[in-house]
């Protein structure tokens, strides 16, 4: 890759050289940085669905995607859940759908936002002892 942007730059003259070299290496080091983002990112996919794979039978790894599409959020907290424990050696062997079943619960009731709603009525210039009907 470099020898291509290097051939480029040598046959340019002097004042263009610096501004060629330049957008050379910008276009070298972004792309640089795109294929090593998606390297990084191809291998921490990798190590979790590997991780996923030793913990959660057939069953429970079926509900866990289904899950994933329809709240990726709480799919993603649950497979962090799932490889901290693996990690810590937490889990016995692999989990069945109802042991996922019961994270599940777990983890929501961890995440669950409670709504509370509260009126503030405010009365500006009412008093209750004048009717004015």
């Amino acid at each position: 890759m470099f020898k291509k942007y290097i051939l480029c730059i040598t046959y340019n003259s002097e004042v263009d050289r610096t501004a060629v070299e330049l957008s050379c290496f910008k276009k070298l080091f972004c792309s640089f940085m795109d294929h090593m983002f998606i390297y990084f990112f191809c291998r921490e996919t990798e190590m979790r669905n590997s991780i996923l794979a030793q913990v959660l039978d057939q069953s429970a790894r079926a509900r866990l995607s289904n899950l994933a599409l329809v709240k990726p959020d709480k799919a993603n907290a649950v497979e962090n859940y799932l490889i901290q424990m693996a990690r810590f050696g937490k889990l016995g062997g692999k989990i069945s759908e109802s042991g996922l079943i019961e994270i599940l619960e777990k983890v929501s009731q961890q995440t669950e936002k409670k709504t509370t709603v509260t009126f503030n009525r405010r009365r500006v210039m009412d008093s209750d002892d004048e009717d004015d009907y």
